[in-house]
């Protein structure tokens, strides 16, 4: 076998193939490296991309329930803006019902002073009629007493007379006279006198105990004047405490 002769030419061939191969090799452990830099980064990505997706699963769960929040709070926003609507109209209500209130409770408490004034007034007139009642009895008791000893005296003075006429009807028979002459102020004081004085008598004490029934009737409808007064009052002093309450509640709703 013919031995190959090695040129200088061709060692510098050869030595510019190991270099080549020796540079190959370098870049291609190089290229190996990358590659395992590449499968991290690739490894890295896919775990941050499953983290990312978890992170927008719940990114998503929280959007979803802040949007149900969301919701709820414009519900409520809006029930929030009716009801106020509605506390500015009662306010409004009860501003003016307080107004009315504070009118009506100034009506009333002179309503009530004129009420206590007029209970008062009617409170002297009792006493002035039950002053006078008494008054009325006692005059009417001495009335009575004076009528008994008019009437007696009446009686007693009818009896005298009588017995005059007849003193003088015997005294004139004495005279054999056949007819028997009295005077007409006899005649007139023997038919009616007597009874006209009883009957006036008797209207004296019907006037003396009508006007004591109409005293008592007097006091009778004065107390009742001032039991519906008593009664009034009380009412306009329930209206004046139930228009408090209300002024107080209107305030309360307006702070």
């Amino acid at each position: 076998m013919d031995e190959i002769m090695e040129t200088p030419s061709m060692a510098k061939e050869l030595e510019a193939a190991k270099r080549v191969l020796s540079s190959l090799k370098e870049e291609g452990f190089k290229c190996m490296a990358s590659l395992d830099d590449i499968r991290g980064e690739l490894k890295h990505v896919s775990y941050e991309k499953g983290l990312s997706k978890k992170k927008q699963q719940k990114s998503d769960l929280i959007i979803q329930k802040l949007n149900s929040k969301l919701l709820e709070a414009n519900a409520k926003l809006e029930a929030t803006s009716l009801s106020q609507e509605k506390v500015n109209s009662l306010s409004s209500n009860l501003s003016l019902t307080l107004e009315q209130a504070e009118e009506a409770a100034g009506a009333a408490q002179k309503e009530s002073a004129a009420a206590m004034e007029e209970t008062e007034k009617i409170k002297e007139e009792i006493k002035k009629t039950d002053l006078e009642t008494s008054l009325a009895k006692e005059k009417l008791q001495s009335a009575v007493k004076e009528l008994k000893k008019v009437k007696s005296s009446e009686g007693s003075a009818l009896e005298n007379l009588r017995a005059l006429v007849g003193k003088t009807v015997m005294e004139r028979a004495s005279m054999k006279s056949s007819k028997v002459v009295i005077s007409r102020f006899e005649y007139e004081y023997l038919m009616g006198n007597a009874a006209m004085a009883e009957e006036i008598a008797d209207k004296k004490v019907a006037a003396a105990e009508a006007w004591v029934r109409a005293l008592k009737e007097s006091e009778k409808e004065i107390l009742m004047r001032t039991e519906m007064l008593e009664r009034e009052t009380r009412e306009l002093k329930a209206d004046y405490r139930l228009l408090l309450e209300k002024r107080l509640y209107a305030k309360k709703i307006n702070t």
